[in-house]
């Protein structure tokens, strides 16, 4: 047990784990509280995610969602005298996908059915979901050798 132990509290030291389980629309935050974590657990979990979302993903702007419209499509300055040049107010798609009901979809599915609405989440999605969750596949092709 107290090797258990030892390993998955290596878990706090990457927000990997936090952000995948997050990130998972099956689990969201509210996995941490169906399993029993203590508050402060959950809480730390929490802080990881939205220190990940907001430090690197949030105001990104190498998305295709959020370039600028070319010349021709973009409004003139007369035309933003006429209509208004208001922006649209800017969106936290971390706070909008937790606070959404879970689903029972697969993660992958979900991640490209929402790339449209959630595009830097998508993005924070493929960075973290596409680590493997354990090298064993790897390790069993370099024993066979």
């Amino acid at each position: 047990m107290d090797k258990l132990k030892k390993y998955y509290s290596k878990t706090n030291d990457s927000p990997i784990y936090a952000v995948a389980t997050a990130l998972n629309p099956r689990m969201k935050f509210v996995w941490w509280a169906r399993q029993k974590w203590e508050q402060h657990f959950r809480d730390q979990a929490e802080s990881t995610v939205r220190k990940v979302w907001s430090t690197s993903y949030q105001h990104d702007t190498s998305d295709d969602a959020t370039q600028e419209l070319p010349p021709d499509e973009a409004i003139t300055d007369d035309e933003a005298d006429i209509y208004g040049d208001a922006q649209a107010p800017e969106t936290n798609e971390l706070e909008e996908y937790i606070s959404a009901r879970l689903v029972k979809e697969k993660m992958h599915e979900f991640w490209q059915k929402h790339d449209k609405a959630f595009p830097h989440l998508s993005r924070m999605a493929r960075d973290y979901l596409a680590i493997p969750a354990t090298s064993t596949p790897s390790e069993r092709c370099f024993s066979q050798a």
